[in-house]
Formats: structure tokens, sequence, C-alpha cells
């Protein structure tokens, strides 16, 4: 197999937040010298000097005191175009790049001309549209809703009242910290956090087909078949009697003796596996196997080799886990910009009526989310939004966000969605991430639209059986796929950290370098591919997703 360089898949920016060396990188394709700028843009908020860095240990500066950190970087998604930042990602008039127009019967999504539009949107205007959530196009590409209002599940509703959009938020405005730590910075925690396509700290229960794959939102829309999409397990595979397709590698660190049956599987990059796997139907691995015990039925295309143990791929320690329920706890008032708003702790807590709730750059905090009827939450820059109960809705649930905008969601509690539940989007699933703390098993079906992260590593059970397939990446602290199950892990996510503070010069872990290798305690090249952060490989010194060609 060859392992190609990330150069032509995630151009420049995995590496340059990456050393602690110079290095001149752009944060987007057209904006040049970008990347440079947004680390020290970034770098300024992230160490307590800005007001949206409200840390662990308790900042209590109003929203926007730190200047217009990122107005000197155009975000992800966006390029410098005749002095200002574009999103090219679904401007037509600069689709994909600057002065790159649509035609008239064309709509610009993910950066690429087309007829047609992910699911879930409609082409309006040379637009691709969300029509229930967008409230210039509310219900139908004609039909903008009034001042006052906004859209929830296509209908003009009440909108929460709250302050004007800051100046700070040019851009998206600065990057959000919730600590001092190399992975305190949202984008860098959602990189290092979200490296498989799905990730169980216990064990994977596949009663429904599976298949992963893999694509790069900021260069192009979806495409089926790319790779990249791994799938990583602490423990077990508890059953295998469906079909499954893993663009990526497959990591079971398990000890057990596993079997699969029914339709034929397929692994299209590596094995690696802590036990021994019996397959009784066709069971494929394109790349290397690297196993513990013993292959039965199982046909591998690379080499095979023994290894004395295989390590967990998920980052499930007590010290690696995302702590979720401290991080909304040190946002409570007056650690938070509601008060620069004018937003009330309980403004979603069982309202009398569909809301729907804009959002600009900053760090925000509610008691709970708890609806029986519509509920929109839109986001206008970088965002983190704080819940100290449960997110809960029998009826539409919505989080989404602009193109230039980025929403970090933490629950202390769980999620429960019942009903229609949409977060984030297909365009640019590397800018929502959800970050859930609650142990309680987390049901996701009927109209559910993951287009994003979702993190819920302390559930003692994630189940999905949903109609719609995920874009974006999940780490369950058990996951069932009891229904068909798609996963299209986005790239771009590896990426997230570009507005971040660099690295420091010391560390402790791959995770503490963006992925990157970490070595006698500094950031540095890497040398093989157990320098990297799982399950990312070394090529030409940089840790990159695996991408196999035969």
């Amino acid at each position: 197999m060859i392992k190609l360089s990330v150069r032509a898949l995630l151009v420049t920016g995995l590496l340059c937040a990456a050393l602690a060396t110079a290095v001149s990188c752009s944060s987007n394709s057209g904006n040049e010298g970008a990347g440079a700028a947004g680390s020290a843009a970034g770098g300024a908020d992230a160490t307590g000097s800005g007001g949206l860095d409200l840390s662990l240990a308790g900042s209590t500066d109003p929203i926007g005191s730190s200047g217009a950190a990122g107005a000197a970087a155009c975000p992800l998604y966006s390029a410098r175009c005749a002095g200002g930042c574009i999103p090219t990602s679904v401007d037509p008039d600069n689709c994909g790049g600057c002065g790159k127009a649509c035609g008239a019967q064309e709509a610009c999504s993910a950066g690429v001309c087309t007829t047609e539009c992910l699911p879930g949107f409609s082409a309006c205007s040379r637009a691709c549209v969300d029509l229930e959530h967008d409230s210039a196009h509310c219900g139908g590409c004609d039909k903008a809703c009034k001042d006052g209002q906004g859209c929830a599940n296509g209908r003009c509703v009440a909108v929460v009242p709250v302050g004007p959009d800051p100046k700070q938020c040019l851009n998206g405005g600065p990057a959000i910290s919730v600590g001092n730590g190399t992975r305190d910075c949202l984008g860098t925690l959602a990189q290092t956090t979200f490296r498989w396509s799905l990730c169980s700290c216990t064990d994977l229960n596949v009663s429904a087909k599976l298949s992963t794959d893999a694509y790069d939102s900021s260069v192009g829309p979806y495409k089926p078949g790319e790779l990249g999409g791994g799938v990583g397990v602490d423990r077990d595979v508890t059953n295998w009697s469906e079909a499954v397709s893993v663009g990526g590698t497959l990591w079971v660190a398990g000890s057990a003796a596993y079997s699969s049956s029914g339709p034929p599987s397929a692994v299209k990059a590596d094995l690696h596996l802590g036990g021994s796997w019996k397959a009784s139907t066709p069971f494929s691995v394109d790349g290397a196997a690297y196993v513990v015990g013993t292959l039965s039925g199982v046909t591998v295309k690379g080499k095979t080799e023994k290894p004395a143990s295989v390590p967990p791929a998920c980052d499930c320690a007590a010290s690696q886990l995302v702590p979720v329920a401290e991080i909304v706890k040190a946002h409570r008032s007056p650690n938070n910009d509601n008060a620069a708003l004018g937003l009330r702790e309980k403004s979603l807590e069982n309202p009398g009526s569909a809301l729907r709730l804009d959002l600009p750059c900053g760090n925000f905090y509610l008691t709970s989310i708890e609806s029986s009827l519509a509920l929109t939450v839109h986001v206008h820059g970088r965002t983190a939004l704080y819940v100290e109960g449960d997110v809960s809705a029998s009826s539409s649930l919505a989080f989404t966000l602009e193109p230039n905008a980025e929403l970090d969601l933490f629950v202390a509690g769980t999620l429960k969605a019942s009903s229609t539940f949409v977060f984030g989007s297909p365009n640019y699933p590397a800018l929502s991430r959800a970050y859930i703390a609650g142990s309680a098993k987390i049901a996701l079906s009927d109209d559910v639209r993951l287009a994003g992260e979702l993190y819920a590593a302390n559930s003692e059970q994630l189940v999905w059986s949903a109609k719609n397939a995920i874009y974006g990446a999940v780490f369950a602290g058990n996951f069932r796929a009891s229904d068909v199950t798609d996963i299209h892990y986005d790239r771009a996510v590896l990426r997230a950290g570009d507005f971040c503070p660099p690295d420091p010069q010391e560390c402790g872990s791959c995770q503490d370098c963006h992925n990157q290798a970490c070595k006698n305690g500094v950031c540095a090249a890497c040398g093989a591919d157990s320098d990297c952060c799982a399950p990312l490989v070394c090529s030409d010194g940089s840790c990159v997703p695996e991408i196999v060609v035969k």
C-alpha cells in the first residue's frame, strides 16, 4: 500500500500549528499568511488577556474586551477576497476561491458550483439553504421572516431578545479557550478528540449495516468512498452480524476471540486487533494486519505482523476524558457573556412558544434546553454554549450556524431528542461540536441530521437508529448500530485548531502537539507511525490520515 502525503489532501494547515518551529502557512486556500496571524491572535486570547477566554480559573472579562483578535485571519472555509473574508464555501460569486462565480442555474455548496444540494438543503438564489431554519428563506425560497421573528422548523416564530452582535465578532471573533492547557482552545480540543469516524470507549455492537468513509469539507462536498474514516474500539466487538465497511483503519484493543457473519465485510486500511478473529463469510483487509491472536477466514492484502499487544484506540482514560461537566460549571454567572447580550439563563427552559435564539461570538450559559415546541439556536461567530442540565426536546430542535462561525455545545446533563434533531451543516461539519457529560443512554432515532462531531464518552450506550447519515464523527462510551448506519468522517476537523495558539515547546503526548509527534518531550517531526496519534500515520515527517491506494 502507499501512504500519501497530506499536502494534497489537507492543504498546508495540518502541520502549520503542529510543530514548535517557525512555519509560514495559510489558514485557508487564498488566505496568504493568515495561519500565522490567526495563531498569534488566538494565543492572545487563550492566555487570559482576552474577554472571550473564560477559563476554568474563572475570568470575568466582558464580551469582546480583547478586541478583534480574529480580524487578521480568515476562518476555515473562507478566503480573503478584495480585502475582506468571504465564505467561499457558500458564496456563489466566490465559490471555492475569489472570483469563481457559479452559473445562473447553479448553487455554491462546500466550495463547488453544483445543480444539486446536500440532503436537507434546497437551491435558492444560487445558494444551498436550509428552508427549515434559514430566516431569509423560511419554508420557501422567497419567504423571509420579518423583523422580530426568525425561522424554526420552517415557520417564522418569535426570537429570544438579545443585544446586537459586538464588532469584535468580525470574521467569527477570536478563538475561545476553556483553560490554559494546549487542548483547551476549542478548535484544538476538537482536532485532537475526533480523529476517528467512530470511537467507542467500551464495545461496538453491529446489529445493522455499518459503513464509514471520509471527505474533506474544506475542499469540496461529500463524495462517496474516500478513505480516512477509521473505527476504534477500546474493548470488544459484541456483535458483527451485518455487512460492515470501514473506510479506514479498524482498531479493536480487546483480547477476546471475535467472529463475524452475515454479508461480506471489508476494512479499507489497516487492522489492529488485540485478540483473534474468525470470519464465517468473506472479510477482507486492504492494508496490513497487526494481530495479537489468530485470523481465520480473513483475507489480508498487506503484511501481517504479531505485536505483543494492541493499545487502546480512543482517549478514554480518566485523565484523557473531556471534563464536560466541569467546563459547564466554570461558566456559570458571572463567567460568561450573558449579561453583555442580555440573555437570560432560563430562556430555553420550557418556553411557552416556538422560539429562535441567535447568538454572536462568545461564551453563553443556559440552565437547560427543554421544550415540546420547535426551537432553533443559530450562531454567527465562534460561540460556546454551556448547558447545566439536559438538552431535551419532543419537537424540532436545531443547532445551526453561519459558514464563518463555530459552535461548541457543552451539556452537563444528557441529550434527549425524540423528534427532528438537526446539528450543524454537511457543508462544514468540522465547525459544530457537541460534548455530552451525562451517563444516561442516548437513543438517536426518527429524523436526526448530525453534521458535526458528537462526544458522549460517559454514556452507557449511544444507539443510532436514525434515518439519515452522519457527517462528522462520533465518540461514544458504547456504540450500537441498530439500523443502517453511514458515517462520513470529515477530515477537515483535523484542521480545527488552525486558529488556536501554537504548541508549547514541551509536550507529554501527541495530543499536546495537535496530533503530531511528541519526541523526548518536544513537539517534532514524526519518524514512524507509532509517533502519531492513532489512526494517523507518519508521512514525510507529519502525521496524516491514512489513505490507502491499491
